[in-house]
């Protein structure tokens, strides 16, 4: 497969450095800004998007629905970066399918490469099933 494209769409620096160090293999788009995120969003394919939830303007779970009313007609894979211990306040969003994969801030390089490899996986039976 090759190298995917990410989006990374987070404001703080330290999470953006650590998210860079650690994907480096791959195509990363870092944008700060989500508004100009959803610029970028229609004006190219990506395979995974990392977002976080706590944005100016968009917040991630807006700009998720964003992407869905675009119908972004890609295969892709959405993580959504949360604070630590508030996945249950997004249960919903994650159960309709609004998100793939959550992540807790702040990120773990650990946990970071484990979600990397499990969107990947996701991502080419996703890619295999629009193939058949």
């Amino acid at each position: 497969m090759n190298k995917i494209k990410i989006l990374v769409v987070d404001k703080e620096a330290d999470a953006l450095k650590l998210i860079q160090n650690t994907l480096h293999n791959h195509n990363l788009t870092i944008e700060t800004n989500s508004l100009k995120a959803v610029k970028l969003i229609e004006k190219e394919k990506f395979d995974v998007f990392i977002i976080d939830y706590h944005m100016p303007n968009l917040n991630g779970i807006e700009l998720l629905e964003e992407i869905k009313v675009m119908n972004y007609k890609y295969p892709h894979v959405s993580i959504l970066c949360l604070p630590i211990g508030t996945v249950h306040i997004f249960k919903e969003e994650l159960i309709s399918g609004l998100f793939d994969f959550f992540l807790e801030k702040p990120y773990e390089k650990k946990f970071l490469k484990e979600i990397i490899k499990k969107a990947i996986v996701k991502l080419k039976r996703m890619k295999d099933t629009v193939k058949k």
